[in-house]
């Protein structure tokens, strides 16, 4: 926007509403240079923001899935805790590893491993809700927080997810490749007697519990059941 006036004053404590402030008498030729230096000067700033922005994604996001990173789950984890509080909400909790990932990798190759991760996160996202948060821990680790959800919506969503990536079809030279998954699932609520960490170890338990149960499984958390966290992994 470029104002023409007879002197800028009247403009005081207004101009950084302006690209500039021209003499109203000025020569046609020097006003489109100024409506050229404007132009190109908003260009690079629209440049910069997009640089900016996708920076700050790269910072949060895990490039090989497209998904939020640990750092990013642990910035999140604290806000949707004070949400929670404040709304009086629960908020659901799921553990994922990929069941023996490693040897997918052993048996086929590090990029084939790589599509099975990016079509294991299209397939998370495609059985979660817009608003909840799935992350990549790292390798075959995955964790999602599901907001406004107790255990017993937490267990559906972690069924549903079980049996899409059971059906999921993978190939590698014409060799059918199956994917399953181990979920962990808890739920934290405002007015438990733990704080929410106690319950993400829970989660976390009840991972190993179906891992070494014999994986492709759902297990929960539940503290009815005296269950009680161990450590973290």
């Amino acid at each position: 926007l470029l104002i023409l006036v007879d002197h800028p004053s009247p403009l005081d404590g207004s101009l950084d509403a302006f690209d500039d402030d021209l003499p109203h008498d000025i020569q046609v030729d020097r006003l489109m240079r100024r409506v050229r230096f404007c132009v190109a000067r908003r260009s690079s700033l629209r440049q910069l923001h997009q640089e900016r922005e996708d920076l700050l994604e790269q910072t949060i996001t895990d490039f090989k899935t497209g998904l939020y990173n640990a750092r990013y789950f642990e910035e999140r984890k604290e806000e949707e805790v004070s949400r929670a509080k404040r709304q009086g909400i629960a908020l659901g909790i799921l553990m994922i590893d990929l069941d023996k990932f490693k040897n997918i990798n052993d048996e086929h190759d590090h990029h084939f491993g790589d599509y099975v991760l990016r079509r294991f996160s299209e397939t998370l996202c495609a059985h979660l809700r817009n608003f909840d948060l799935p992350s990549r821990f790292g390798g075959d680790e995955f964790a999602v927080l599901l907001p406004n959800a107790d255990l017993e919506q937490a267990m559906v969503i972690a069924e549903r997810l079980r049996t899409a990536v059971a059906q999921m079809v993978l190939e590698n030279n014409g060799k059918r490749v199956g994917l399953t998954v181990s979920i962990g699932v808890s739920s934290w609520h405002p007015d438990d007697d733990q704080d929410f960490e106690w319950r993400l170890l829970g989660a976390d338990q009840a991972l190993l519990r179906a891992k070494k149960t014999g994986r492709n499984q759902v297990h929960s958390f539940d503290p009815e059941r005296n269950d009680e966290p161990e450590a973290a992994r």
